[in-house]
């Protein structure tokens, strides 16, 4: 999939890893905490279920690194998740159907007002 993306974009997301020494410290920091708590996610996935937040999971119904089952099962562990699926895209919905992923938060948000003042 990273060659659907093209080499240019690609060059464009590591450039500040490689050449900025300070961004490249918190890349290497991250990296390494992600690698010490490595049961932090099976820590936390219980607790999903007491947020009452409304929660919009969009997932890539083509994606080849996360596959649709993942955003499924992630929807089911909210207790308030609604789940759909964008078509003609991978696993970069951003990239790949920006406009309809905009939409379908815009009508999400639009559907769950928040009461905060």
């Amino acid at each position: 999939w990273l060659t659907k993306l093209g080499d240019r974009t690609v060059r464009q997301w590591l450039r500040p890893m490689l050449t900025d020494r300070a961004i490249r410290h918190d890349t290497i920091r991250l990296l390494r905490a992600a690698n010490k708590e490595r049961g932090i996610l099976d820590e936390i996935t219980p607790r999903l279920a007491t947020l009452e937040t409304p929660t919009l999971i969009a997932w890539a119904r083509n994606d080849k690194v996360m596959s649709p089952e993942h955003g499924h099962r992630l929807a089911k562990l909210l207790a308030n998740a609604e789940h759909i699926e964008i078509d003609n895209t991978r696993s970069l919905v951003p990239l790949d159907q920006p406009v309809e992923l905009a939409s379908a938060i815009r009508s999400f948000l639009k559907s769950h007002p928040t009461t905060t003042a």
